[in-house]
Formats: structure tokens, sequence, C-alpha cells
């Protein structure tokens, strides 16, 4: 999870980077800001949904 939340924590500055670009008037380098953007946001993602079938799931359940 720490991991994840380090993902977060660049997505949430390259979407405040997007949104200076924007007030700017900088829609290139908005445009620039969002390389890895979506990989991140969808890691992030990915270990939330399993955390939360994982805190659903009865102990037996999750040796498999």
């Amino acid at each position: 999870m720490a991991d994840s939340r380090l993902y977060a924590e660049e997505a949430e500055r390259q979407l405040h980077e997007i949104v200076g670009c924007l007030r700017q008037g900088n829609h290139l380098g908005a445009l620039g800001e969002f390389s890895g953007l979506e990989d991140r946001i969808l890691y992030v993602r990915v270990v939330l949904m399993r955390a939360a079938r994982l805190s659903t799931m009865k102990p037996s359940e999750r040796k498999r």
C-alpha cells in the first residue's frame, strides 16, 4: 500500500502541474504533463480494488 500512496502523490503532483499549465494557457505543457498519469492512476485503482477484496474475504478464502 505504501507504493500506491507514492503513485497517488505523484499523480496529484502531475494534476497540479496540468492545472498550472492550463491556467497559463499552456495547453501543450498540460498535455506533456499527462505522460504516465494514466498508468499511475490505474495502478492505484488496482491496488485499492485488491485491498478491498482482501478485506471482505474470509481468511480461508485468501489462501487460494
